[in-house]
């Protein structure tokens, strides 16, 4: 009998300290978990500052080239700070969240594209400018059917119409709100024009808010077409290959 229960004792006893193994196993993990997610949070908020500070000073940059007349090309200051935005998108790439990279993806997108239909509609009606001054020769002909074709070849990224002056501003905005929902953990949704009123002044004027209410309009429109584009970027990619 007594040698039943020594074997009961021991027993309870060696499972007792298995459990307790166990359980020092899983806190030790769950540490280690809270330890890189706290380091993760900070590495992340850092470089979130960093490009905030960063896109508002492209923002400031860009205004002052633009009140001065002077070409963007031209500005060593805010070729500098494109230079530097670009080795921090592959940061963004890296540590940021799909959301945010998704939006900048599109912002970028957008910028590129946008600048390119006004290249387009400049080089267009210099055309029309070069036809009438001219008899119509036959390179003026040949010239005519070339810009056609770049105009057919490009017609699936125009955004005429579609975007105005300020929606790169309002992507922003949305990227700004993408961050505060990360680094504040969820602490409210703030308005995008809330957001953009920290950075720029006249934010609701009756001209900014129909541009923020066209850009809400035809933000499906848009996405649309930039998951056109990455789709046919894919396929192109996939073809070389």
């Amino acid at each position: 009998m007594n040698d039943i229960i020594n074997g009961i004792i021991n027993i309870l006893t060696s499972t007792t300290v298995i459990a307790a193994v166990i359980s020092a196993t899983l806190a030790h993990i769950w540490n280690q978990f809270r330890e890189n997610k706290i380091k993760s949070y900070e590495t992340r908020k850092k470089e979130y500052f960093e490009f905030i500070d960063l896109t508002l000073d492209i923002v400031k940059a860009s205004s002052e080239v633009k009140q001065k007349n002077l070409s963007l090309k031209k500005s060593k200051e805010l070729n500098e700070k494109l230079d530097k935005l670009q080795h921090l998108s592959l940061k963004l790439a890296v540590i940021g969240s799909k959301e945010l990279y998704e939006l900048y993806l599109f912002f970028r997108w957008i910028g590129q594209n946008t600048n390119k239909s006004k290249a387009d509609g400049q080089n267009t009606n210099k055309s029309k400018a070069d036809e009438q001054n001219t008899n119509k020769s036959k390179a003026d002909g040949q010239n005519t059917n070339k810009s056609k074709a770049d105009e057919q070849n490009t017609s699936g990224l125009k955004l005429d119409g579609l975007c105005s002056d300020n929606t790169t501003i309002f992507i922003m905005g949305e990227m700004f709100q993408a961050m505060r929902k990360e680094i504040a953990l969820g602490e409210g949704k703030i308005d995008v024009l809330d957001i953009m009123e920290s950075f720029l002044v006249n934010v609701r004027t009756p001209e900014i808010l129909e541009e923020f209410e066209l850009y809400n309009k035809n933000k499906p429109k848009l996405k649309q077409l930039y998951l056109d584009h990455k789709k046919h970027t894919h396929t192109i990619t996939t073809d070389t290959n």
